[in-house]
């Protein structure tokens, strides 16, 4: 009974899409102008796009969705806030953050952003973790030379800045979609690139067979091993032209390429993995128990072999400043 129902929905053509008809043409759109704009002579290539780009974009907004906050980041958040205060080091480092980045500061000063009072952002930070000594308390007696583990967060840069974390999830799954094409277009670029390879390969085989055959009709020729060296180069030959001619059944035609993009963006997992964690710190920053510390949450974002650390913030519009601290003292240290 099910299949046949299954048989019977199927017949009635493509299912209801969960997303908007006008944003999936726009992604469609889009990958093909990243990919190769030869896709959209293909006859019906939106409706074989249609459910791997659909695939794609609900499995990025369900892990981004996923990303803890959005977190208040600012002067009083600081010293409220655990958290905050486990990603920084000190205010001067919220205050370079903020203040010093392009993008954030861009956002800042566009027309919309006037009247609001916070502007939001991924953040993005390198998480380390180090085994270091240290005191701790044992039943009221202070131990000194404990062996802790200490985390450090550093490395902090801001991204997709928006009026809301909404808004910068929305144009995160953006710039992830487009991450997807760009591993399709990497794919095309290691075949294109092995196929070079084996026709050098090739090549080379060819000289060298053509060396030995000229030492073999030398009279000066060593006759040892001459035979078997040829064999040997002949058989390696012959498995390079097998691998030019298997490696020289893909890409043949634009519908390869069209075929090669589906399959990356119907199984996005492949490429992108979210793992949310939580670290459990003292004001220190050091590792303890769940009684004796904060979780510390954060997003840990594998795409191929890049790996972040991420979390939403919303920071103060207000408590943006010209020059930081820290970039004040870096002038004055190194200025002129």
């Amino acid at each position: 009974m099910i299949s046949l129902l299954k048989r019977l929905m199927h017949s009635q053509g493509e299912p209801p899409s969960v997303l908007p008809e006008a944003e999936l043409n726009g992604y469609i759109d889009l990958a093909v102008k990243q990919f190769d704009s030869r896709l959209s002579a293909i006859p019906g290539y939106r409706k074989k796009l249609r459910g791997p780009v659909e695939t794609a974009l609900l499995y990025l907004q369900s892990l981004i969705q996923q990303i803890p906050g959005p977190i208040e980041v600012s002067k009083s958040a600081y010293g409220a806030d655990p958290r905050v205060h486990a990603y920084f080091g000190s205010l001067d480092q919220i205050e370079h953050l903020f203040s010093h980045s392009r993008d954030f500061r861009d956002f800042s000063k566009m027309p919309a952003s006037f009247e609001l009072s916070h502007g939001y952002a991924l953040m993005v930070m390198s998480r380390q973790e180090k085994r270091r000594p240290g005191h701790a308390l044992n039943e009221d007696r202070l131990q000194r030379e404990v062996m802790q583990d200490v985390v450090v967060f550093s490395e902090h840069s801001l991204a997709v800045p928006g009026m809301s974390d909404q808004n910068t999830r929305h144009e995160l799954r953006t710039r992830k979609f487009k991450l997807l094409v760009a591993e399709a277009e990497k794919r095309v670029a290691r075949q294109t690139e092995r196929k070079a390879d084996l026709q050098r390969q090739r090549i080379q085989l060819q000289i060298e067979l053509k060396d030995r055959s000229a030492e073999q009709d030398s009279a000066a020729a060593p006759a040892d091993g001459t035979t078997q060296s040829r064999a040997t180069l002949t058989r390696q030959l012959e498995d390079t032209e097998t691998a030019i001619d298997q490696a020289s059944q893909t890409l043949k035609t634009i519908n390869d390429y069209l075929d090669l993009l589906i399959e990356v963006l119907a199984n996005p997992s492949e490429c992108c993995v979210l793992r949310l964690q939580n670290d459990c710190l003292n004001r220190a920053n050091v590792k303890v128990d769940r009684e004796s510390g904060h979780e510390i949450p954060y997003a840990e974002m594998h795409f191929g072999e890049l790996v972040h650390n991420l979390v939403i913030v919303r920071y103060p519009l207000s408590e943006l400043v010209e020059q930081s601290s820290i970039a004040n003292l870096v002038h004055t240290v190194y200025g002129n």
